[in-house]
């Protein structure tokens, strides 16, 4: 009722968080929200880009200068002017494994067969199969990735000590 109340504009007295919601709801509707994306601005072409830094580096103009001789925004200049002319490639993709078919099931064979293999550090089991000595560490775990292997970490096993007292006191009964 009292949200209703001043939605409806009458001049009841309500709760704070009732007029807050009220001024929240006018606010909303006297400026609405904007999405980032739907307003946002065309990236430039790379001569653009390039007609751009020799407009700042070489002539020295300010961004209001620019905008006026380009009809670009000031993001659109600043963006220009702080990334790279040509995109940068993606760091994540690598070269292909050099590895071949062949290479890659001597790898797996022994970890199939094997059990003692399966229990030894990568970089153990390197030295352990035959021929792959010439591999560097991070070709031979990237093969062992791509082969469907994954590092596991052991669980930790508490260690047992000899204890002079028994855990448990046991009764005459059970000693003799």
């Amino acid at each position: 009722m009292e949200i209703n109340a001043l939605i409806n504009h009458n001049d009841i007295h309500t709760s704070p968080t009732a007029e807050r919601f009220y001024r929240l709801q006018l606010a909303r509707q006297q400026r609405p929200h904007w999405h980032l994306n739907a307003h946002r601005a065309p990236e430039l072409p790379r001569e653009q880009n390039i007609r751009i830094r020799a407009l700042r580096e070489d002539a020295y103009m300010s961004y209001a200068a620019i905008r006026e001789a380009t009809g670009a925004s000031d993001k659109q200049i600043q963006y220009a002017l702080t990334t790279p002319l040509t995109p940068r490639t993606n760091r994540r993709s690598r070269k292909p494994s050099r590895f071949t078919d062949e290479e890659k099931d001597r790898i797996t064979r022994p970890l199939n067969d094997d059990p003692i293999a399966r229990k030894l550090n990568w970089l153990d089991l390197k030295l352990y199969l035959k021929g792959s000595k010439h591999w560097k560490d991070t070709a031979f775990t990237t093969a062992m990735r791509a082969a469907g292997f994954s590092r596991q970490v052991p669980p930790r096993r508490i260690k047992l000590t000899v204890c002079d007292e028994p855990l448990y006191r046991t009764s005459e009964r059970d000693t003799g």
